[in-house]
């Protein structure tokens, strides 16, 4: 089984074009466009691939597209990659991701969220300066897959020690996991 194939010099110009058309009726709209993506477990937790997976190369097809596009487009991006790789070196025992689950948990949620909001201009605490309070889950959507549950199985976190942090945040685009478009219109956003 083969992971992480390339693009094609043509899906990068189409997946290129069509986010410049995305961003130019936003920007006549008056949005501002940000493309923001979510790096996947299997990015962060490269490890924890079980060994019949051949990785066919060392670059994502994420990596190459945010290449592509910084290389050929103005168009603003945030991946967090780097800052969650960091984490997950520095406290190798907070879990970014979940186990039962393919997303992210709280935490990884949290130093992705600090990677927008520096590229919107604005100041968070870093993880290290907030409370963390672990507390277990029993399903995910991997074990919803299966039909199963497995008894405090997921480790996750509730977050406090921030709620003195509050924007104005109005017609923000996000484009998350590469194609999926959400446009979200946000009053206040309390972290």
């Amino acid at each position: 089984m083969g992971y992480w194939n390339l693009f094609t010099d043509e899906q990068l110009k189409t997946i290129a074009d069509n986010l410049m058309s995305s961003k130019k009726v936003l920007e006549n709209m008056g949005i501002e466009f940000i493309l923001y993506i979510a790096p996947n477990k299997e990015t962060i937790y490269k490890k924890e691939i079980p060994d019949y997976y051949e990785l066919k190369s060392k670059t994502t097809c994420t990596d190459q597209l945010i290449k592509y596009l910084k290389e050929n487009t103005d168009i603003r991006i945030v991946y967090p990659k780097a800052e969650l790789l960091q984490a997950k070196s520095e406290e190798p025992d907070r879990l970014l991701y979940h186990k039962l689950d393919t997303h992210w948990n709280y935490a990884g949620a949290y130093i992705g969220a600090i990677s927008l909001a520096k590229e919107l201009g604005l100041n968070m605490p870093l993880i290290n300066d907030i409370n963390l309070e672990s507390f277990y889950n029993s399903t995910g959507d991997l074990t919803g897959m299966l039909n199963i549950s497995i008894k405090n199985g997921d480790l996750d976190y509730n977050i406090s020690g921030i709620s003195n942090l509050k924007q104005k945040l109005k017609n923000m685009i996000l484009i998350q996991n590469l194609y999926i478009i959400h446009m979200v219109q946000i009053q206040e956003l309390y972290l």
